[in-house]
């Protein structure tokens, strides 16, 4: 049965939605698959969204062929422009793998000060409740590198809490990094407690901690 096939009788979303089994297809010849790629950037639909963004999180072989249909997989949902915007916003809350191919979209479709505020957001929501993927939150982490935005450090300094040792580690690795200045240095101007540890390991030869746990520039000898 050809794509077209599947067609008959339905509607723009459930074409789409039709098209996920096709979408899904790991092995054999990726001409099917990349055919439903390409008709449901046709489909002005959420549902079209939804389906195309499955197709970043799983890998297929060879490589190259994966990173080319993922690729084109995110021209496809950048097309859709600010229409595409719940989806993604859904997909980050949701799913643990992805994420870097979700963000480069966010990346594509909104301002730069817009897309940081879709990271912080996740991250504080983050913060506030458990999550399964410590990996999720590292690549979210990571994609604030070089900025600068105030409201980055409040967002991450709700990480250090009860979370793993490599969250912590890449919190503080963003927060004491030389463009987050004063703002991401004052947020840890208070006791790291059981931490001490993991924020040493961090500091590099530009700051030390204190007797009291805090962050503290290194005396210049």
């Amino acid at each position: 049965m050809g794509i077209l096939d599947l067609f008959r009788g339905s509607t723009d979303a459930e074409k789409a939605l039709k098209l996920k089994a096709k979408v899904a297809q790991k092995y054999g010849d990726p001409l099917g698959r990349q055919k439903a790629i390409e008709t449901l950037g046709t489909l002005r639909v959420p549902e079209a969204v939804q389906v195309l963004m499955y197709r970043f999180t799983f890998a297929v072989e060879p490589a190259t062929t994966d990173t080319e249909e993922k690729e084109r997989t995110l021209d496809l949902v950048a097309g859709y422009g600010e229409q595409a915007l719940p989806e993604l916003k859904s997909f980050l809350r949701s799913s643990d793998a992805g994420i870097s191919w979700a963000l480069r979209a966010f990346g594509h479709i909104l301002s730069e000060e817009d897309a940081v505020g879709v990271v912080v957001d996740e991250l504080t929501y983050l913060g506030s409740t458990y999550s399964r993927s410590h990996d999720k939150t590292v690549i979210l982490i990571n994609a604030l590198e070089g900025k600068t935005d105030a409201r980055i450090a409040p967002a991450l300094v709700g990480l250090l809490e009860d979370s793993p040792d490599d969250v912590k580690v890449a919190t503080l690795q963003r927060l004491l990094a030389p463009g987050a200045g004063r703002q991401g240095r004052a947020h840890l101007r208070e006791e790291v407690g059981t931490h001490r540890a993991e924020v040493e390991a961090v500091l590099g030869d530009r700051f030390i901690l204190d007797g009291q746990g805090h962050v503290q520039a290194r005396p210049v000898s």
